[in-house]
């Protein structure tokens, strides 16, 4: 009968006595009992013979199978796997005789205390059998050895092994260390354990660590090759456990749980400005279209468009970041029951607006107007657009616009890039045009310089234009008349008693209606846009079954600058709420579904920071609520304002100054924060001129006469008519005068919405979607404020770790369980 034997050459002997105990993680990785594993982190954890016995065990799975349990996995993973997997077992029992799975189940008992010492295995009836000689077992094998060798036919595979904490892959190879990729997994748990886990696995690009199923990503700010189309194979359809963590891993586990669920799937990118969001939520859609194979590749390239334009005209360099999101996105990947992608939708929130008239110093304006000039001047078309090279430097809006020819080149391709998007998608040549059009006009309208008329009694504060040209390009490329639009910025009317009366706007006044105007047109612009794309990736959706759908959130992160103001106040509120979401899943709903279901664990304290958000929230006396009572005074000013927050917000996270300066500050979850008043009230009302309304519906430009006869939504944004029906596009025809005047009119009155208000309906809309899906959670980490590659400022990140709350993540995940599923989906599988 065919036998396989198996002999110890006993050149091994650690133990001073057969009951003697070693404390030391030494081993070869897929052969190591989970007690020996265990000792590298546990120091109170030890050993005794009987670890042999388990590797007897896996030894005899290797005979049967050809491999060890977990061999396809790298030996970390495995080393990861063994303590907290099941004993492994023969993959197919039935293929061999009761007594070797017998053998196998004595063997790999996980208790050692329950364990058989090795003289009692010897009485097993698998062993019992064999009647075998070890010595004459020995001879035959060396004999074997020495034919193979002569034949040339023998090898050695290289023996990867483990020691303190180290790990080998062959006997001549350097010991590299051993880093969990987990962090739940760890059994010391301190702030600097954690922190130089964090930093060792970042010395060695690995910038992914899981918390359980949550995904840390510290940002390498340098290109590691990590997302390579190999890397995308290797992350489908796989366990997390098979492969290091990853950002396709994130994609990959909400797209099966998708699948598994039929259930909506959001993942919610958080983290600081500058930690890596942004170009995180670009590398997940990028997974999840490879995933979602789309019917045809036209549609996946389309998908993949809208991103880079989002962010061309979305985002912009800050002191901080220089690829910042200055708006709040929520991506929805469309799918059907099966998987297959069938569109995307947009949304989006809080667009910065007020970064296209001003912005502190050191910063720039949206990336697009640099795309554009750039982009133009290299084809040669900038005169179409009354642009003019000599001139950069002297818009207004454009800023301090130095720059060197390799930031030059970046532009052009940006721009040709975005050329090619606006193709993908669908858009005519006669829109893109109309866009161009409509951003050269907001340069030129930067440039409108405003000085007072001297009259002979002194008594009239009339304003005018100082070099009329800026009026006459603006003029030509909205469609208007230069005489309407100069006295659209330099009077307005008033309707007293069924009277108007019109009066002259001061130099002040005409150059807020100017700002006003640019950041109303851009503002439009960018909804439209965003509309379009929908309407332009909807037709794909409406033909097929779509009830399903993978959001991914991306917006603006925490900032904390010098010069706070009213801009990182509701970024930083955004950031507050999104923060208590992650509290309430991770913590709170988790705790409270443990003990409803009589779970013993041991509960997790966490930072709550819900009384921050009632302090700026809450109605009538929180922050937001008092901003928007005083911003309905007329003549309320930064210091009445001030004084109502110092005198009505009672709250031990508002701070007053001590000096009489008009700032206040915020203990926010991420640290405390100091606000400038100045002009809080001014962009609060973010007041568009009736006159300046009207002037742009009577364009005869098609497109910009649409963006200002279309209502607004709740949040604030351009409404959508395929909102309505999902095969019409919107038009902007003669018709739409007549269609969108009298809603229109209703939305830009005098008594326009504040940016506040439109921001709680963002706020509410924005975590409407966040809770109607399952959600996947990433945290990405800034490894330090300088921007530098390799560098990890242990401080900086120490910090995060504190106010994201990760040690508390990670005591809930190690007491908890992360994984839960509804019966009916466990009968399912």
């Amino acid at each position: 009968m065919p036998m396989s034997k198996l002999v110890d050459f006993g050149v091994s002997s650690h133990l001073a006595a057969t009951l003697g105990r070693r404390n030391t993680s030494v081993g070869t990785p897929y052969w190591m009992a989970p007690e020996v594993i265990a000792c590298e982190q546990q120091l109170d954890s030890s050993y005794d013979a009987r670890c042999d016995v388990w590797s007897v065990g896996i030894t005899a799975i290797e005979l049967a199978e050809g491999d060890p349990p977990l061999s396809e996995l790298h030996p970390m993973r495995a080393l990861f796997q063994i303590p907290r997997n099941p004993p492994p077992s023969l993959g197919h029992p039935e293929d061999y005789s009761p007594h070797l799975s017998d053998f196998i189940s004595e063997c790999l008992v996980k208790d050692l205390e329950q364990r058989p010492f090795i003289r009692e295995l010897l009485e097993h009836p698998l062993l019992k059998r064999g009647g075998v000689v070890a010595e004459k077992v020995r001879r035959e094998l060396r004999v074997e050895i020495t034919r193979q060798r002569a034949e040339g036919r023998a090898h050695r595979q290289p023996e990867v092994t483990t020691k303190h904490g180290k790990l080998k892959s062959d006997r001549k190879s350097k010991p590299q260390p051993m880093y969990m990729d987990d962090l739940a997994a760890l059994d010391i748990l301190s702030e600097d354990a954690i922190v130089e886990q964090l930093q060792k696995r970042f010395e060695q690009k690995q910038i992914y660590t899981y918390i359980g199923d949550i995904l840390v990503a510290v940002n390498p700010f340098s290109d590691l090759g990590l997302y390579t189309d190999n890397e995308q194979r290797r992350y489908r359809g796989q366990s997390r456990s098979d492969n290091p963590p990853h950002i396709f891993a994130v994609a990959d586990a909400a797209y099966q749980a998708l699948l598994h669920q039929r259930q909506n799937q959001a993942i919610v990118i958080s983290g600081e400005s500058g930690a890596g969001k942004t170009e995180s939520a670009n590398l997940l859609l990028k997974q999840l279209v490879y995933l979602g194979k789309a019917p045809n590749r036209n549609l996946e390239e389309r998908i993949l468009q809208v991103n880079p334009i989002m962010e061309a005209f979305g985002n912009a360099r800050t002191g901080i970041n220089a690829n910042s999101s200055r708006f709040g996105k929520f991506l929805d990947l469309t799918m059907t029951k099966g998987g297959k992608v069938t569109g995307a939708r947009v949304s989006v929130y809080l667009l910065e607006q007020s970064r296209v008239s001003q912005r502190i110093q050191g910063e720039r304006n949206f990336h697009v107007f640099y795309y554009l000039y750039d982009g133009l001047e290299s084809e040669g078309r900038m005169a179409e657009f009354h642009l003019d090279p000599v001139l950069r430097l002297r818009h207004h809006y454009l800023g301090d616009d130095v720059q060197d020819m390799e930031s030059k080149k970046t532009n052009i391709a940006r721009f040709k890039q975005l050329k090619v998007g606006f193709r993908l998608l669908g858009f005519q040549d006669e829109q893109v045009d109309t866009v161009y059009r409509i951003l050269a006009a907001i340069l030129h309208l930067g440039d409108l310089e405003f000085g007072e008329v001297v009259t002979q009694d002194n008594t009239d504060n009339k304003s005018r234009i100082i070099d009329l040209a800026p009026l006459h390009r603006v003029s030509k490329l909205l469609g208007v008349e230069p005489s309407d639009l100069l006295e659209s910025l330099t009077s307005n009317s008033v309707v007293t008693r069924g009277e108007t009366i019109t009066r002259n706007n001061t130099v002040i006044e005409a150059c807020a209606a100017r700002d006003a105007m640019a950041k109303g047109l851009y503002g439009r612009l960018f909804d439209w846009m965003v509309n379009q794309i929908n309407t332009l990736l909807m037709f794909s959706r409406a033909c097929s079954d779509e009830p399903l759908a993978v959001g991914l959130l991306d917006i603006f992160g925490f900032e904390n600058f010098p010069n706070n103001s009213f801009e990182q106040l509701c970024i930083n509120v955004a950031n507050e709420q999104i923060q208590y979401y992650f509290n309430q899943h991770i913590f709170t709903w988790e705790q409270q579904e443990y003990m409803a279901e009589g779970i013993p664990v041991d509960l997790v304290e966490f930072s709550d920071n819900r009384p921050v958000l009632d302090m700026l929230l809450s109605k009538p006396l929180g922050l937001l609520a008092l901003l928007d009572e005083e911003s309905r005074f007329p003549r309320a000013t930064d210091r009445s304002l001030i004084e109502k927050f110092h005198n009505n917000v009672k709250s031990k996270f508002y701070v007053r100054p001590k000096s009489n300066a008009l700032c206040f500050a915020v203990h926010h979850y991420a640290g405390r924060v100091v606000y400038q008043a100045e002009n809080f009230l001014e962009k609060n009302r973010n007041f568009l001129p009736p006159e300046v309304i009207q002037l742009l519906r009577q364009s005869h430009r098609d497109m910009v006469r649409y963006l200002f006869q279309c209502p607004l939504t709740k949040t604030g944004n351009l409404y959508s008519i395929s909102q309505e029906s999902p095969r019409v596009t919107p038009s902007m025809g003669s018709d739409s005068k007549e269609r969108y005047s009298s809603i229109g009119l209703a939305s830009q009155s005098r008594a326009q919405q504040t940016v506040s208000t439109y921001f709680r309906y963002s706020l509410m809309d924005l975590l409407q979607k966040m809770v109607s899906g399952t959600p996947q959670f990433v945290r990405c980490l800034k490894p330090n404020d300088t921007r530098e590659p390799r560098l990890f400022d242990s401080g900086k990140v120490v910090k995060q770790l504190r106010y994201t709350g990760v040690l508390e993540t990670i005591r809930i995940r190690q007491n908890g369980f992360s994984h839960r599923l509804p019966f009916a989906d466990f009968l399912k599988r």
